[in-house]
Parts: structure tokens; C-alpha cells; sequence
């Protein structure tokens, strides 16, 4: 009987402990949904930001990342960044373990964009930019922008230049970049 009484009390356990998972599950998968709904907001919003930004001509790609041939670099993003203000690009890297031209161990390039295109996807838009600089010559610039504000820049130009900028799109007025010097 003792036997009967502790199986009985051990089935009523289990399947009041059940309906509360199968609740619980429900409970979890609503969450989930809500917070990919927000997150989804969210990337809607931050991405019409970005294309305003974009078509204003007034962003700055700060770079984590830079990219060449041979190697990849984790940068400072403050000293690292192509910024395009109206008409007028400029490209900067910096690394404070060399002597550079900019006084920063890198370069800092000024010029004035030719050419500006900007095609748009479900998933991405990509800005094609032409710019003419004295330092550099003509420098082509294929951007690459996600919905949540990651950006992929691939620097080409005369005499062999490939480097790649990768970080995040931010709008002029939040910047707190040190500009280095330009030698013309």
C-alpha cells in the first residue's frame, strides 16, 4: 500500500511538472518572436538612417579592420576612416607603432569625389565611388553596407593600391576623430 501511495504521488508530480514545460515552451517561443520583432525594428530604423546619411553624402566609415594584400591589421577606429563630406573625401590610417606621413604612422589623404553611385538590395547597398586625389591619383571605392550599420570599403587604385576598410558607418556629427596632416 505505502508502494501504491508513493507511485500515485509520483505520477501527479510528473504530469503537473509536464503541463508546466509545455507552458513554459510557449512562454519561451512568444519571447523569442517579441525580441526578434524588436530586433528587426530596430535594423529597419538604424538602416533608414543609414541610406539618409548615405544619400546626404555625410558619413564616415571607422574602420576596425584594415585590409591589404598580404595582411590584416586590428586598428583604432578613431584614427582609421574614410569620411565623405559633400564633395570631398578623405582617407585616413594611422598606426602608432611607425612613422608616418600624417604624423600618425600612416597616410591622410584629401580629394574630390567624380563619381558617386548608390544601388540598393533587399540586404545591402552598395555605394561606387571615383575620387581624385594628388597623393593617390584616381581612387575607386566599391562600399558595401549592411542593414545594421557594418561596412566593407575596398580601396583600388593607380600604382597597385588594394586595401580594405572594414567597420562601422557613422554619421559626422558622432565622430571623434583625430585627423592627421596632409603633406599637399
Amino acid at each position: 500500500m505505502k508502494y501504491l501511495g508513493i507511485v500515485i504521488m509520483t505520477m501527479f508530480f510528473l504530469s503537473v511538472n509536464a503541463q508546466e514545460s509545455e507552458t513554459s515552451k510557449l512562454d519561451k517561443k512568444e519571447i523569442r518572436e517579441q525580441r526578434k520583432a524588436e530586433q528587426r525594428k530596430v535594423q529597419a530604423e538604424k538602416f533608414d538612417e543609414i541610406t539618409a546619411l548615405v544619400q546626404n553624402k555625410s558619413f564616415a566609415l571607422e574602420a576596425d579592420l584594415l585590409r591589404s594584400r598580404y595582411a590584416t591589421f586590428n586598428v583604432i577606429q578613431d584614427n582609421n576612416f574614410i569620411k565623405v563630406e559633400g564633395d570631398e573625401i578623405i582617407i585616413q590610417t594611422a598606426n602608432f607603432n611607425r612613422i608616418g606621413w600624417n604624423g600618425l604612422g600612416g597616410i591622410t589623404v584629401r580629394g574630390k569625389i567624380i563619381d558617386y553611385d548608390v544601388s540598393e538590395n533587399k540586404k545591402r547597398m552598395n555605394v561606387s565611388i571615383t575620387a581624385s586625389t594628388f597623393e593617390l591619383g584616381n581612387v575607386n571605392i566599391n562600399l558595401s553596407l549592411g542593414k545594421n550599420g557594418n561596412a566593407t570599403a575596398n580601396l583600388t587604385g593607380n600604382f597597385g593600391l588594394r586595401t580594405t576598410f572594414i567597420g562601422d558607418i557613422a554619421a559626422l556629427n558622432r565622430l571623434d576623430q583625430f585627423q592627421g596632416m596632409t603633406r599637399y
